[in-house]
């Protein structure tokens, strides 16, 4: 199964969520358009999820991962909210 690594960023750590990539090295401007669950999306059988971004260019870029990863990163940004609504800035 892929992995997902997880950043929890309060707003003031906003750039410490990739320090490892360049700035120069990523594109910031993607917009979440399409996205597909795809059933036996994964080598193994189990359910995907297929994202396409577009860039400001008119290019497409697709991403497909695992639709536990996804329930895990929905689990992550719940416990965040709920920590960082307990805990103020």
């Amino acid at each position: 199964m892929p992995a997902l690594d997880i950043k929890l960023c309060r707003k003031k750590d906003k750039a410490l969520a990739w320090p490892d990539i360049k700035k120069e090295t990523y594109i910031e401007e993607l917009t979440l358009e399409r996205a597909a669950v795809l059933e036996g999306g994964m080598v193994g059988g189990k359910t995907s999820i297929v994202l396409c971004l577009r860039d400001g260019y008119g290019g497409y870029y697709t991403a497909q991962t695992s639709a536990t990863i996804i329930d895990g990163l929905n689990g992550a940004i719940r416990g965040a909210e709920i920590r960082w609504k307990e805990n103020p800035e």
